[in-house]
């Protein structure tokens, strides 16, 4: 099980993924195996490529990514995508060969093989060109691909991530980056602890253009993310505890406001009653008895 978690920030792009591997029927973990891997094309320009799903078909498809980057270059904002494409259905051919199968082999057939659990791939991959971020996401099984503008998601604990980033979707892109690494490492944290399928150092990938026809790639190191890990851990206490005394003030202002609610709705009925009562005066008295009729 693996989750990659993307964002186009103001100064970079930020790829990053838990570093745990769920291999075969037995659920075999293993530990500290970077999901992500460079791409680095012949006019010394880079992307930035992650996986999440089966572990040995990603690493088939990026080889072949790999290789193909060498001998091009990045020189439109399609090329990392179509070199993508085009190393996916490479890779889609291989299996069917594999398998026996005719690379005419019909669609509905084809995706009775690669709908399977060890052909569900995704792709994020990241990149510049012109100075221009781009974030793809790209799917194995169906070879759609799409454009991300803020922040890109996949892998098992989708739903959590998602719910996480989305309200800073209108934020990324004028987040910096420090900030966006901080909320990738987080997101994947507690990702970590819901999730036994996904655990492992976080990996976090950085892809930032310095000039026109230059960009960097790196990646963080284990030891710096393993303190931001600390901090963000003492800062979810003190936001816990922020929480709480919002919510006694939240109540606190409820229950005033229920409070002078009350308090009005008996003035203004008191008035109501008093208004009536001079209005219509009634006299209070004791009845007296009707000889008439008495009983003889």
């Amino acid at each position: 099980m693996t989750q990659i978690v993307g964002i186009v920030c103001k100064e970079a792009i930020v790829v990053a993924s838990e570093s745990q591997y769920t291999i075969g029927n037995f659920n075999f973990k293993r530990n500290e195996q970077p999901k992500m891997d460079v791409l680095t094309f012949n006019n010394s320009a880079w992307a930035l490529v992650a996986f999440a799903g089966d572990v040995t078909s990603a690493f088939l498809v990026i080889g072949m990514m790999k290789e193909a980057a060498k001998t091009i270059s990045l020189n439109s904002d399609l090329t990392v995508i179509d070199l993508a494409k085009d190393a996916i259905k490479r890779y889609r051919l291989e299996v069917l060969d594999f398998y026996n199968q005719k690379p005419d082999f019909s669609a509905t057939q084809q995706d009775e093989i690669f709908g399977r659990g060890d052909q569900n791939i995704e792709f994020v991959i990241a990149y510049y060109h012109k100075e221009k971020p781009f974030l793809y996401k790209i799917d194995v099984f169906s070879g759609k691909s799409s454009r991300i503008e803020d922040y890109v998601v996949t892998g098992c604990g989708s739903t959590l991530a998602t719910f996480m980033l989305d309200q800073f979707q209108s934020q990324c892109k004028e987040m910096k980056m420090g900030q966006a690494v901080l909320l990738t490492i987080d997101a994947l944290e507690r990702i970590k602890e819901s999730d036994p399928g996904c655990g492992g150092t976080v990996k976090v990938g950085i892809l930032k253009p310095e000039t026109a026809d230059y960009v960097s790639v790196g990646a963080l190191k284990d030891d710096f993310v393993e303190c931001r890990v600390q901090d963000l851990k003492e800062l979810r206490k003190e936001n816990v505890a922020w929480l709480k005394g919002k919510y006694t003030e939240i109540l606190d202002r409820s229950n005033k406001e229920n409070y002078e609610k009350i308090v009005q709705k008996i003035e203004i009925e008191k008035e109501l009653g008093n208004i009536w009562r001079k209005k219509y005066p009634v006299s209070v008295g004791v009845a007296k008895p009707n000889n008439e009729s008495k009983l003889k």
